[in-house]
């Protein structure tokens, strides 16, 4: 939601993922949560989760100079599967482009990953300096590439202002595509990392960039924004009767007895309005698509919401009942697209993640029916210890 609906999430989070099965819960839940990717291999695997990555510093560091390579050897698509040297073309781009000051080793150690994977060049140029050779080592290599046929993927920025270094990077990739009269440059994606949360998300479209694509590890894997969860269980009901929970704060108040959730659509189906819930039944209460139903917030008697859905979907399962799984076995694919259409069906307003202008602020309401209201009310007055005062 804070990157944008254009732009690609990749999980980072192996290195950093906490417990014995961090790693892979951590990748699971963020393909689930609607992110593209992850570089965790072995989850994306096991899971069927697309894999995407680059190369550690450690490559581009082990590398001196380019008579350091073993093979520079790559089977040209253009020349009906012929191998070619590389070598020899990739001198000639850094001569013809004037690129021979950048450094010789990164530029040794992108020659060398590209003829491993040429189909997936995805390079790390921030070993050294960005702009005056991690970039330019990268084009010279892709030109190589695109003459034997195959497509760099782009480039990962690790360091520096994001912003202000992906606009240079690009304005480079592009210039440097209109001289080599290479179209196909200015499809490069340019990914970014380096401790990415949210606040650097806002603050990066708030002073603009050319970033494609967001590599995401520790912030996301580790919650640093919200180490703890929320929320807890409630017994609302036990042997039919209600069961409450009383707090002088009326956020934790729980709504007793066993119910049903309802989601209200707008009179096009597609826009959620509001969550409503309802006993358990009480088939009388249940929303019906064209009636007026009457919605009363649980925390102000004084705040009720007519509404005449476009369409009533129930949100509540059964899952577990005397001991047993009676629920459906959902697939992860099944689960990632639910929750990308509950995305799409909430208004803008509700989903914005940080300032926002006036206006713009909208909340999502969930309320309770008139029935429910009653039954909570009654069950609230017959636990409530009313003090006694002798005159």
């Amino acid at each position: 939601l804070t990157a944008g609906p254009s732009k690609t999430l990749i999980e980072f989070g192996l290195r950093r993922a906490q417990g014995p099965d961090g790693a892979f819960s951590a990748t699971r839940y963020s393909y689930l949560g609607l992110f593209d990717a992850t570089s965790n291999v072995a989850a994306g695997v096991h899971f069927d989760i697309p894999v995407s990555g680059t190369h550690a510093h450690a490559l581009v560091s082990s590398y001196k100079s380019l008579t350091e390579l073993k093979d520079t050897m790559l089977v040209s698509k253009k020349e009906e599967g012929q191998k070619i040297d590389v070598l020899p073309m990739v001198k000639e781009y850094r001569k013809k482009l004037g690129y021979e000051s950048t450094h010789e080793g990164e530029l040794a150690a992108f020659v060398a990953f590209a003829v491993s994977f040429p189909d997936k060049m995805l390079a790390l140029v921030d070993t050294y300096n960005t702009i005056s050779s991690g970039v330019p080592n990268f084009l010279v290599v892709a030109a190589v590439l695109d003459d034997l046929g195959y497509k760099a993927l782009g480039v990962r920025l690790d360091s520096g202002d994001l912003a202000e270094i992906s606009k240079q990077t690009r304005k480079i990739i592009n210039d440097t595509g209109k001289i080599l009269n290479k179209p196909s440059f200015s499809q490069f994606r340019i990914t970014a990392s380096n401790d990415i949360n949210e606040n650097k998300l806002i603050a990066l479209n708030e002073s603009g960039h050319e970033i494609d694509a967001f590599g995401i590890g520790t912030n996301l894997v580790t919650c640093q924004s919200q180490p703890a969860l929320g929320c807890v269980y409630k017994l609302v009901e036990i042997n039919g009767k209600g069961a409450i929970k009383m707090s002088e704060d009326i956020e934790k108040i729980s709504i007793p007895g066993a119910k049903r959730i309802w989601r209200l659509y707008d009179k096009s189906g597609k826009i959620a309005m509001i969550d409503l819930m309802t006993m358990e039944g009480e088939e009388d209460e249940e929303p019906k698509v064209g009636e007026r139903i009457e919605c009363r917030d649980k925390k102000e008697i004084s705040q009720v919401v007519w509404i005449k859905p476009g369409r009533v979907e129930r949100l509540d399962q059964c899952m577990w009942k005397e001991g047993k799984f009676v629920g459906k076995e959902t697939s992860l694919k099944e689960m990632r697209e639910r929750v990308e259409e509950g995305l799409r069906s909430v208004e803008d307003g509700v989903k914005k993640v940080g300032r926002k202008q006036e206006g713009e602020e909208k909340e999502y309401k969930v309320c309770v029916s008139n029935k429910l209201y009653d039954y909570m009310q009654q069950v609230l007055r017959s636990n409530i210890t009313v003090p006694e005062y002798k005159l």
